[in-house]
């Protein structure tokens, strides 16, 4: 069997699975007390030599969801198959749909895999949860700095159950106070279910475990940014603003780079911050999933240009092919936009205006981390200058200028300051962002 056999087969049953749902007929594998609120149930099988695989997964005919969980369901075959070698294998999965709110949508994948020759099995789970028929993950349902209160929860949760609670006393180290222990989750209309695999939380004999939460154990652990009715308490700049709290914008250039650049991104997720990331399009084509944990926290992405030229330098063709290759970058991975543009290097003119018709962003902070690569000076830059309504430029491609931002951060909120993303700050506080023009400040 060779991958470009593989690949082939796989591409023409996804095709077929795009054209419409198609309702499975062979039961191979089934969960405990499945949910089948929503969809219609369609099949990916298939068998190569010694390997085969019987998955069944919803269908919605919601053409975005519909897209991206054929693409996860292929790839999970995909990973399969690559990943087999010798002896008989076989991959069943069974779904769950849930219902929560006004039309959204979580899903709970559940694996069985057999291994013949070495007559094991193992059986895995996967969520999806959509809202508005985009995916949300936890790391923006959940805030960061409440995952502990989260986990007691969930230890509650399991220790009032008389089923769980001897056998999980005795491995209830494996539960840990982490953003990953809360990654396979579905919502119901009261509550928070979270899936466990087997042999995890609780022995084996269990299997893949669900634990029940309610929504109220868990109130303060959801971020603002949940899907209603989850959606957590939030103070949003207009609020900061009543409140007499200076606001601030910390922009970020040059990015994505997946070492620095999620620093940065886990301290504002640890004290519900916002930020403006700035990416050039040839660095973010490479870090899809990093331009959409920006927007999952509720950061903005500006656009920075593709490769980073002086659009002074460049005629209209060229200034707007800049441009629309990164939003294409952008969009395809976040689903988002950019509104805002900030020029490389603050060059900008009449004819850069005329031509892209875009929202500039400047700056009227200049750390100059670029120059000093120095942590210190960074931090010193900002803490000394800081001020409501600024607009401040870092750049997270620099491993100095985000252990910078890991004191930045806290201390400026330690000093009343709200960090609110550009749009924010300038909605806040009545501006309306005009298209032809620039802004450095929004006092």
């Amino acid at each position: 069997m060779t991958k470009k056999f593989l690949s082939l087969i796989l591409l023409i049953s996804l095709i077929s699975l795009l054209a419409g749902c198609s309702f499975a007929q062979k039961e191979t594998y089934k969960i405990k007390n499945p949910s089948l609120e929503a969809g219609f149930a369609q099949k990916l099988s298939g068998s190569f030599e010694n390997l085969s695989y019987d998955i069944k997964f919803p269908c919605f005919n919601n053409q975005a969801i519909d897209e991206f969980l054929s693409k996860q369901i292929t790839q999970k075959v995909r990973d399969f198959v690559s990943s087999s070698s010798n002896g008989k294998k076989e991959l069943y999965g069974e779904y769950q749909t849930f219902l929560y709110g006004d039309g959204n949508i979580s899903i709970q994948m559940q694996y069985l895999l057999k291994d013949t020759a070495a007559k094991t099995q193992n059986e895995t789970a996967q969520t999806f949860v959509f809202n508005e028929n985009k995916p949300v993950s936890a790391s923006s349902v959940f805030k960061r700095n409440k995952i502990d209160a989260a986990i007691e929860a969930i230890k509650n949760a399991i220790l009032s159950n008389s089923e769980y609670k001897a056998d999980f006393l005795k491995k209830s180290d494996s539960l840990q106070n982490s953003i990953d222990s809360l990654e396979n989750f579905v919502f119901t209309n009261d509550s928070v279910i979270f899936f466990y695999d087997k042999n995890t939380i609780l022995p084996e004999k269990y299997g893949v475990v669900s634990v029940k939460v309610s929504k109220d154990s868990l109130q303060e652990c959801f971020a603002g940014s949940s899907p209603k009715p989850f959606s957590g308490k939030t103070s949003g700049a207009k609020e900061a603003i009543e409140q007499g709290r200076p606001i601030i914008a910390l922009t970020f250039d040059d990015g994505p780079m997946e070492g620095t650049t999620n620093l940065i991104l886990d301290e504002l997720e640890k004290h519900d911050a916002h930020a403006t990331f700035f990416v050039c399009g040839n660095q973010a084509k490479h870090y899809p999933a990093l331009l959409k944990r920006q927007i999952d926290l509720g950061c903005e992405i500006g656009n920075h240009t593709y490769s980073h030229p002086a659009l002074t330098s460049l005629n209209a063709e060229k200034m707007k092919e800049q441009i629309s290759k990164t939003n294409e970058i952008v969009s395809q991975a976040t689903g988002v936009t950019p509104s805002l543009v900030r020029p490389p290097y603050g060059s900008i003119n009449q004819a850069v205006k005329n031509n892209l018709k875009a929202r500039f962003i400047l700056w009227d902070l200049d750390t100059l981390d670029w120059k000093t690569r120095s942590t210190e000076a960074t931090i010193k830059a900002v803490l000394d200058g800081a001020s409501d309504g600024q607009i401040v430029l870092m750049h997270d491609i620099h491993d100095p200028t985000a252990k910078a931002a890991k004191k930045i951060i806290p201390e400026l909120i330690d000093r009343g300051f709200y960090l609110a993303t550009v749009s924010e700050m300038f909605e806040a506080k009545g501006y309306f962002l005009e298209e032809g023009k620039a802004y450095n400040h929004a006092n």
